[in-house]
């Protein structure tokens, strides 16, 4: 059997990232030994899950300008361009990509926050 390759920066991340949602149980799905998010359904597994995830705005918006009733409007989609993949490791090295209890009565299941840390939805 051929050694194995070095994990890539983008593999790495999103292990992580996944390691951080299957730690607070929602769902991924198994794929040749990886797991995976359904970005279409991801919103629904975290509902279910009674949490809320915390991350960068760049992995659930499209774009700066993007609309939360926009994003609502439209399906998620897979969001590891580079760029997004360094936001998000610096992100996951701060220790502010997190799934949290969602509060009684509150209705939101992603907080997103800009580079600086500072909360934007």
């Amino acid at each position: 059997m051929p050694p194995r390759t070095a994990w890539t920066e983008k593999q790495q991340v999103v292990r992580r990232f996944m390691d951080i949602l299957s730690d607070a149980g929602i769902y991924l799905h198994p794929q040749c030994g990886h797991r995976y998010i359904k970005w279409n359904a991801f919103p629904e597994h975290v509902w279910d899950r009674g949490v809320f995830v915390r991350l960068p705005r760049e992995i659930i918006f499209s774009s700066p300008t993007q609309t939360v009733e926009e994003r609502v409007a439209r399906n998620l989609n897979a969001p590891w361009t580079d760029e997004n993949v360094e936001i998000m490791k610096e992100a996951l090295d701060a220790g502010e990509v997190k799934v949290l209890p969602r509060p009684l009565g509150w209705n939101i299941i992603f907080e997103t926050f800009d580079r600086n840390g500072t909360i934007t939805e």
